[in-house]
């Protein structure tokens, strides 16, 4: 599985990113578990803004820029089966 975060622009300082349009892109990890997605966000957060990107004084982090205290373990369970179910209707016809 990969998982992948596009954070909210000012999150994550974009000094140092080679953007095609400053105003899209922002840099985000991207990793192979919901759990590490969490930590390596708030690694990548700073926790005072950028003098580089004026764009990260609008955005607060959480205390300690810890994002996974707000991860739901089975908040994707539904979801998951609902494919798989439908995965499976197509496969048998």
């Amino acid at each position: 599985m990969l998982v992948g975060i596009r954070p909210t622009i000012g999150r994550i300082s974009r000094y140092g990113v080679i953007p095609i349009t400053a105003d899209h892109d922002t840099a985000g990890p991207m990793t192979r578990t919901v759990m590490d997605a969490a930590i390596l966000f708030g690694v990548l957060e700073s926790p005072a803004p950028d003098p580089n990107d004026p764009a990260t004084t609008t955005c607060t982090p959480p205390a300690g820029r810890d994002y996974t205290t707000s991860l739901k373990a089975d908040a994707l369970r539904a979801r998951e089966s609902a494919s798989l179910a439908r995965s499976t209707t197509i496969a048998s016809h």
